[in-house]
């Protein structure tokens, strides 16, 4: 390996980033590219992800150039728009996800079931569902050389007042993440 091969770890693979057009989905888009892959970004409108493609192409001219899909996952129909999602993107070697949405900060005072239901439909249920389509697409489902990386926040671990719902939905993330490792091992 040369010197320069060492920070191409990425190079000829294919990486999916379901909400990549801001935040840490849009840190783990720059650092693809700056690795030598090709990356595809997904969110809820097009016009993020228009202003990320276009800051992802100046600031990597000599990249694959990137692409974007929508897809809601806020909607009853989420595993639908995820299998169109795939559908248009094809295969690839790593999915992530960071998709999110507005935080459910509610007191429990004002906690009901659809605020709970709410909080987790794109951190959680969407995330599950995302592992289920994209396990479908990865080019070898079956080698460590794939993998899916789901996100979470610090608060399943530093509660913070009035954050029970999100909370519930972080640390859910994490167990169903660990159980996950098992179910689609060596991914």
């Amino acid at each position: 390996m040369s010197p320069t091969d060492k920070f191409q770890k990425l190079a000829n693979k294919h990486v999916l980033i379901i909400g990549g057009t801001s935040g840490i989905g849009f840190g783990v888009a720059e650092a693809v590219l700056s690795s030598g892959g090709s990356v595809t970004v997904s969110s809820q409108r097009q016009s993020s992800i228009d202003s990320a493609l276009a800051r992802l192409q100046a600031s990597y001219p000599n990249a694959p150039k990137p692409r974007g899909f929508t897809a809601d996952l806020s909607s009853p129909a989420v595993e639908q728009n995820l299998e169109k999602l795939f559908e248009q993107v094809g295969k690839v070697d790593h999915i992530v996800y960071t998709a999110g949405d507005k935080l459910a900060i509610t007191p429990i005072q004002d906690i009901t079931y659809e605020k709970i239901i709410a909080a987790g439909q794109v951190r959680s249920f969407a995330a599950m569902l995302a592992v289920k389509v994209g396990c479908r697409y990865l080019t070898n489902p079956k080698s460590v050389e794939c993998s899916i990386v789901l996100t979470a926040g610090v608060v399943a671990d530093k509660p913070r007042e009035n954050w029970s719902a999100v909370a519930t939905f972080s640390a859910g993330l994490l167990g169903m993440t660990r159980n996950l490792a098992l179910d689609l091992k060596p991914v």
